[in-house]
């Protein structure tokens, strides 16, 4: 169990809101430092940045909409330049110029004609918050260059513009995901714009909603995410692609905010503080020559690790729990180094000079044991070792998490040398195999009941037009045990839940790993109806050979073997 650490008064926290600019991400006591970073030892870093800030516009948008014209007095094009808006506005208080305030004030403007604009169209701005809360940014930022009656105008209409974003029904596309999910919709900028928007006369009773319902949301978005990691690790989605690319965002823009805007360290109390535990799920994940087990909605086209944002999110961890927690710090600069890469000058550069993320060589990371049972991410993970000869394999069962979790409950992947037992299908394109087949239990390791009639089991990406036998939950099912020792490793999984009741009265599964070759699956399974077909999947990357009750398949530099012990008639 978890609880928000907090006041008796869940919003004692804004009387702490410094009546000052800016609120946002630093403050004037923290800027010194880090503009003396951006001329100095992250100076390469700025120039990246300013090279973008200075760089071609935007000429496209997220989503095509019937532009208006550029403004009287203006040739700028009505675009979203939010992202550009937030590095011009950074750079522009490191090299101030009456030319840099007048090309931010135009591409202000010509934002909110275009977010306007999409509204009016009854189409979303953005998938993502990022630009919209570059444009608070830069407000915040530039404060005290604007005259009063720019403030008033360019935040009046940023309200505005939130406020029928979160209320005008029939947006297109609109992604209020929640805090169940990644959190970088439109439903992420409340935060932001009630810390930059507080008390300034501008409209403080919509300000202070937005403060108040984002500081909530926030909440228990740490809330849920903490749950799922538990005493392991891992977060708001099992499926890497989500988990390591855009979800850790939402987190450090708000560590990074509240203590610019309140003064106070709010990410070493629970749940704040769970994602020290991110480190050791990667790892886990991690198989050779930077591989995946490419669990849930990810693509499957080559199941790389996605590491293009591990630097980054190392480096926060890294800045945020450094002085606190340094062998998990210590572990984080380990998968960064691992990971290589630099941090990005083009999506929100300016994160990089906020970073104290400075540490000493990693240590050399202990070894890790035969199998670890991560029980709310729904995963069991077992290895023989940690070199590219070695067997790991996940076993699939029990969690909390049904974001971008697919009908897979007792599902197991092997990699040796290569990808020998799948998790097949692919969500390239979106295209109606994605909920047809990627997601559904035909495309894993599990077994099947096919029961006459039963209805196609939906999943987010569109219509399933049949069902196949499969699984009608993605939660549901448990592990009722789990051993591991050098041994062996024993993980026993109940996926009867998932299954419908008019077919499944049990469906158990044990699996048996003897390091560093052997499998051992044995799988309990009654029917309602003993004339229901019961299919045993095993995925292969290529075609197997088959003799008698053997057969074997290979793939890259690894061969599987299979032999069917019991039933004997099977």
């Amino acid at each position: 169990a978890c609880a928000i650490a907090q006041d008796a008064d869940p919003h004692a926290f804004i009387a702490k809101i410094r009546p000052d600019h800016p609120r946002l991400f630093f403050n004037a006591d923290t800027w010194p430092t880090i503009k003396q970073r951006a001329l100095g030892e992250r100076r390469e870093h700025f120039d990246k940045l300013k090279a973008y800030a200075n760089g071609p516009m935007p000429t496209g948008d997220w989503i095509p909409i019937d532009n208006p014209p550029p403004r009287p007095g203006s040739e700028l094009a009505i675009h979203d330049y939010g992202r550009l808006v937030a590095a011009c506005a950074f750079v522009y208080r490191v090299e101030p110029s009456p030319e840099l305030l007048a090309k931010i004030k135009d591409m202000l403007l010509a934002s909110l004609d275009f977010y306007e604009a999409c509204y009016e169209q009854s189409r979303e701005a953005n998938w993502y918050s990022q630009s919209r809360i570059g444009c608070f940014a830069a407000l915040d930022w530039l404060w005290d260059d604007l005259s009063a009656e720019e403030r008033q105008q360019i935040g009046k209409r940023l309200l505005d513009h939130l406020h029928v974003g979160y209320t005008k029904p029939g947006i297109t596309y609109r992604n209020m995901g929640g805090y169940t999910s990644g959190y970088y919709g439109v439903d992420n900028v409340a935060w932001f714009a009630g810390v930059t928007l507080l008390n300034e006369g501008i409209d403080d009773a919509l300000a202070l909603e937005f403060l108040k319902m984002g500081y909530d949301t926030y909440g228990k978005l740490f809330t849920h995410r903490a749950s799922a990691a538990g005493d392991d690790g891992g977060g708001g989605s099992p499926t890497l692609a989500y988990l390591l690319a855009t979800y850790p965002n939402a987190e450090w823009a708000f560590f990074h905010s509240y203590g610019a805007a309140t003064g106070e360290d709010i990410t070493q109390k629970a749940p704040y503080n769970y994602s020290t535990l991110l480190p050791n799920y990667i790892l886990w994940n991690w198989l050779p020559g930077g591989l995946e087990f490419g669990y849930g909605d990810t693509a499957h086209l080559d199941n790389k690790l996605p590491k293009s944002g591990l630097y980054g999110h190392m480096s926060q961890l890294i800045h945020f729990f450094g002085n606190t927690q340094p062998e998990l710090a210590a572990q984080a600069a380990a998968v960064r180094e691992r990971a290589g890469g630099s941090l990005s000058a083009a999506t929100w550069g300016f994160m990089a000079l906020l970073l104290d993320d400075t540490t000493g060589p990693p240590p050399a990371m202990p070894p890790m044991p035969p199998a670890r049972h991560f029980e709310n991410m729904g995963q069991v993970f077992m290895r023989s070792g940690d070199g590219p000869d070695d067997t790991y394999a996940l076993f699939a069962c029990g969690g909390t998490l049904a974001q971008h979790r697919h009908f897979d409950a007792t599902h197991f992947t092997i990699y040796h040398r290569g990808f020998l037992a799948l998790d097949t299908g692919t969500r390239q394109g979106n295209t109606d195999n994605l909920q047809n087949y990627y997601a559904q239990t035909v495309a894993h390791n599990c077994i099947q009941i096919k029961m006459p009639g039963e209805p196609p089991i939906p999943y987010w990406n569109g219509t399933v037009f049949g069902n196949d036998g499969g699984q009608y939950k993605a939660l549901g099912s448990k592990v009722i045990a789990f051993e591991t020792g050098p041994e062996f490793t024993y993980v026993a999984g109940d996926a009867t839940a998932a299954y419908r009741p008019e077919k499944c009265s049990q469906m158990v599964r044990q699996m048996v790993f003897v390091p560093p070759y052997h499998f051992v699956v044995l799988d309990r399974v009654v029917s309602t109806d003993a004339t229901y077909t019961k299919r045993w999947l095993l995925h292969h990357a290529n075609e197997p050979i088959v003799n008698g009750n053997t057969w074997h398949s290979d793939q890259d530099r690894g061969r599987i073997f299979c032999r069917t012990l019991l039933p004997v008639d099977a």
